[in-house]
């Protein structure tokens, strides 16, 4: 009678540490906190029983076991009742299995294409699909500006809680990051950006070295795009090129990179990812990386020249070495350099990676480039960013592959607590949701062939864009993204240099719709070998 009153007691426990404790607020950091004391739990209940209650340590541990068992039960009990059938996202479509945990969602993303399973998810449950306990995915282009418009009072999801503390531009505190892109924007504004044109076009020249020195043979261009990327925000940012092009070959650090990145292609729940990552292992491939850019950042704060050179981290640094040291933290400064070269890269190094395939594929498209862009190329060969920043294929072309593959697809956010209006759905708060921008870009209500590679309905044909809000590849309000001139400037002024120089076809052998098909979601795109060929052509041999 004792244990039974016992073990109903621990049930009722369960079910209410979960209605009055984890049904509320966050609990994603504490994966590790909870770890221990249930360890600690288990070693002191037994303990105590065998002491206090004088009982043989067999029995001891049977009923802690017991108690326990029917704690976790009255838990997990409450948590289903409440997700399968209370639950405020109850009354949107999805599979039943979602509603139970996140890790519904993980389970569909083995070969990492959470693009093709959001659209596919849109095709079979229409615009609002619930993939997880409180996850929802929104394929609507009015949800665009509902969820990350300058009026959404939607904030940052978990996803930016990977790394703590993050005190930088990338955190979730809403005043913090004001702050923090107020002082970023120093480094993005047209004056900083006319001086670091001449630093992209040394990179661009090493660019179209490593492509005279192909002989026309077959060239990985997703490996090159990657060089070129990480070599120029390198310099920007670190105030030291990786090398990569120079050198042909990977450096150990972005290689650390890239590999830690892999993970986000399952979409791993955040409680998970941060009770792997503050598990006593032994360091990750992102610890790699993160060592290199702190060391590198030491090298930079000590280095006299970086202030007569312009960069991305100037600013950055003026404003921490102006602070007062008791208000200086350097993890803020540690914060920003990562988030420069893992943003400022990756969605320059896999767009024009994208671009140059279809280019390959519709090669009609170079001679409308070259049309428009060889008109306004300098005495010297070259092009001046000014000069072609606003030329219309060009900024098609671009577009159009931003369209079909936006980076960072489904970047999540928590709606307020008073739930945000879609049109006419109405999203509870405190949620998490995200908008598909992939599937929103290959919705044939949003745009007319959607699937194809059309630039023109950016300029001459604008009726193929049925709703424009939907498209948002470098988001939108108060969080779209910072570095976009930047990141503009470097495409175009590689995309007119290398047209201008080279025909570009695919390799023999090589297979235009697997590679698109291979094309991996890991919150950037991962992709494999793009062998292109690179014929010289000068506007003499027409």
């Amino acid at each position: 009678m004792i244990a039974q009153r016992t073990h109903l007691i621990a049930f009722a426990a369960g079910v209410c540490t979960h209605l009055f404790y984890f049904k509320r607020g966050e609990h994603h950091r504490n994966g590790s906190k909870y770890v221990k004391v249930a360890f600690y739990a288990s070693v002191l209940l037994p303990a105590t029983q065998t002491i206090a209650l004088s009982v043989s340590l067999m029995s001891a541990l049977r009923s802690s076991a017991a108690i326990f068992g029917y704690s976790l039960l009255g838990l997990y009990s409450s948590l289903l009742f409440y997700r399968l059938l209370a639950h405020p996202l109850n009354k949107f479509p999805g599979p039943i299995a979602a509603r139970i945990g996140d890790l519904w969602l993980t389970a569909q993303l083995g070969k990492s294409d959470m693009h093709k399973t959001s659209v596919n998810l849109y095709n079979e449950y229409g615009p609002y699909v619930r993939v997880g306990s409180s996850y929802l995915m929104i394929v609507h282009p009015l949800a665009v500006s509902a969820v990350h418009g300058p009026q959404s009072k939607c904030r940052k999801a978990d996803l930016y809680d990977f790394e703590q503390p993050n005190r930088g531009i990338a955190t979730r505190d809403k005043e913090l990051h004001h702050g923090r892109r107020r002082v970023w924007s120093r480094g993005f504004g047209d004056k900083a950006l006319r001086g670091y044109e001449s630093r992209v076009a040394v990179y661009v020249q090493l660019l179209l070295d490593r492509l005279y020195s192909s002989a026309e043979g077959a060239v990985d261009t997703t490996k090159l795009m990657e060089f070129f990327a990480f070599d120029t925000m390198g310099d920007l940012g670190l105030g030291k090129s990786f090398g990569m092009l120079e050198n042909d070959s990977h450096h150990s650090a972005i290689k650390h990179l890239v590999d830690s990145l892999e993970m986000m292609g399952v979409r791993l729940p955040m409680w998970l990812i941060r009770l792997l990552v503050d598990s006593p292992l032994a360091p990750t491939e992102t610890d790699k990386f993160l060592d290199f850019c702190y060391k590198q950042l030491a090298i930079l704060m000590n280095d006299e020249k970086r202030l007569i050179r312009p960069s991305i981290m100037a600013p950055l640094l003026a404003h921490y070495e102006s602070l007062s040291p008791e208000k200086q933290d350097i993890s803020v400064i540690r914060n920003d350099v990562r988030f420069i070269i893992i943003a400022g890269s990756d969605t320059v190094a896999a767009t024009l990676a994208f671009i140059f395939y279809y280019l390959a594929r519709y090669p009609q498209h170079i001679e409308k480039l070259r049309k428009e862009l060889l008109p306004v190329r300098s005495t010297n060969g070259y092009y001046e960013h000014d000069k072609i920043q606003n030329a219309e294929h060009l900024n098609a072309v671009i577009n159009e592959a931003l369209r079909l593959h936006p980076p960072a697809s489904t970047i999540p956010r928590v709606t307020p607590p008073e739930g945000i209006m879609v049109e006419d759905t109405f999203i509870p708060g405190k949620m998490t949701v995200f908008t598909s921008q992939y599937a929103i870009g290959r919705c044939e209500t949003v745009y007319r062939m959607a699937n194809e590679f059309v630039p023109e309905r950016w300029s001459s044909r604008p009726e193929l864009i049925i709703e424009r809000a939907g498209y948002a590849p470098f988001s939108t309000g108060s969080h779209s993204c910072i570095g976009r001139p930047l990141a503009l400037m470097e495409m175009r002024l590689a995309i007119a240099e290398c047209i201008s120089r080279f025909d570009i076809k695919f390799a023999e052998g090589f297979g235009p719709d697997k590679f698109i098909d291979d094309v991996k979601d890991c919150m950037s795109w991962h992709m494999g070998a793009l062998n292109l060929c690179y014929s010289p052509w000068s506007q003499s041999s027409v």
